[in-house]
């Protein structure tokens, strides 16, 4: 028999655990001038966190990203690009510049802002469970004009940090920029 106290208890259990299902929520903005840009050369960038499997990681995402928007011409850095380097080219300012000194116009850049987790207590007849939420950034930048013409916040329930996250972020960011810049 359950007591008022553990269906309420089981019901908020529940509704965590519902929301948190592999869930994505998006916010984005976008500049007027987005859907009119046209890039030579726009370089990608994903900058994953630091785990193991960041160049994996980051190789996926920016591989992803190539593939599903082709109409902004982008070039994955990974090959060109050092970890090492990228590391310390992290503040938007030293990476534009990065870009704009290999010749390229635009920058896409994807990147881990943070993650938390929650540890949910047990229940009666229900074991410990967890909900993690990992966070990512992305913005687009004009660099001619040096201009960010879209950005967007991505935030993923429980999603682990890994080279198949990742894709799923590049799908995100695929999709949000269509929205924002339908196909001509």
């Amino acid at each position: 028999m359950t007591t008022p106290r553990t269906t309420a208890r089981l019901l908020l259990l529940l509704a965590v655990a519902a929301g948190g299902c592999g869930s994505t929520r998006v916010s984005s903005r976008s500049d007027p001038s987005l859907p009119g840009t046209r890039f030579r050369s726009a370089a990608v960038v994903v900058s994953p966190d630091t785990s193991p499997t960041f160049e994996a990681a980051r190789t996926t995402g920016e591989t992803a990203l190539v593939q599903r928007l082709p109409e902004f011409n982008l070039y994955g850095t990974s090959q060109v690009l050092p970890s090492e380097t990228l590391l310390t080219l992290l503040e938007p300012a030293s990476l534009k510049r990065w870009a704009r000194e290999r010749g390229h116009d635009g920058l896409l850049f994807v990147s881990y802002d943070s993650s938390t987790s929650k540890t949910l207590p047990p229940l009666e007849g229900v074991d410990e469970g967890s909900v993690h939420r990992v966070s990512y950034s992305a913005s687009l930048w004009a660099l001619d004009a040096d201009r960010e013409l879209w950005s967007a916040r991505i935030d993923r329930r429980n999603a682990a940090l890994s080279p198949k996250e990742l894709k799923a972020v590049s799908r995100v960011v695929a999709k949000e920029l269509r929205k924002a810049r339908p196909r001509s």
